[in-house]
């Protein structure tokens, strides 16, 4: 089922990936979302509306799955240009770097600074 669903699905977002391309404005609610709010436990009497506290609850954001789906294609196809053209310096969300490097810098030079 999962396979025939990609097969429909494909048509729709390369077409809707050639209309923004070529200019077009996104939909409306292309960064809309739904928040749903998951109660935690069980409820004392569930055939009955409950009031509950905000720690009784899951927030759940339910965003739209065609803006997710075209920017996943465009992070995909820019990701290797992105990579190239980086500093570096720049460590956070890079394959292959690590975030702890930096800190570990900052505290060289910290402790530098502290014994001049």
């Amino acid at each position: 089922a999962w396979q025939a669903v990609l097969e429909l699905a494909a048509d729709h977002f390369l077409a809707l990936w050639r209309y923004l391309w070529s200019g077009g404005p996104p939909p409306d609610d292309w960064n809309s979302s739904l928040l749903v709010f998951l109660l935690k436990g069980d409820s004392p009497r569930p055939d009955l509306p409950q009031a509950r506290k905000a720690c009784d609850a899951c927030p759940l954001n339910l965003s739209n799955t065609d803006n997710k789906v075209i920017n996943t294609m465009v992070i995909y196809h820019l990701k290797p240009l992105a990579l190239r053209s980086l500093l570096s310096s720049q460590r956070g969300v890079v394959p292959g770097r690590c975030m702890t490097t930096n800190i570990l810098e900052v505290e060289a030079i910290m402790l530098d600074a502290a014994l001049a």
